[in-house]
């Protein structure tokens, strides 16, 4: 419903509310790959699904437990594809940024073309 975001896991921090902190065994589940697939439309569509509240919408851990994902059960696998996710992200940033440069020049010279 909200930001997901990767936190080292220092022992120290602290969930507001509407906050759900997954703490995940490593020996199953990569933690790129988690965030991926939490950031996911399939993913937020679960959690739209599950959802409840009237003008802040939220989903409880209940709630959460019982979402079912199916995921590749070798955690290499995981990897691999949260590394090529992530990737992927980071290009797609790069090329916004590019592009609303890009926009930028494109109105300062339709600005200053009849000058």
């Amino acid at each position: 419903m909200g930001n997901v975001a990767l936190v080292p896991d220092k022992g120290k921090y602290i969930l507001s509310q509407r906050t759900i902190a997954f703490k995940l065994d490593k020996a199953k589940l990569d933690n790129l790959f988690w965030l991926e697939f939490l950031e996911s439309t399939i993913f937020k569509s679960k959690a739209v699904a599950i959802s409840s509240g009237g003008t802040a919408q939220g989903v409880s851990q209940k709630s959460l437990r019982q979402v079912i994902v199916i995921i590749p059960s070798d955690v290499n696998e995981q990897k691999r594809i949260g590394q090529v996710l992530v990737t992927v992200d980071n290009l797609i940033a790069a090329n916004e940024d590019k592009l609303n440069q890009l926009k930028r020049l494109k109105k300062y010279l339709m600005q200053n073309l009849f000058v």
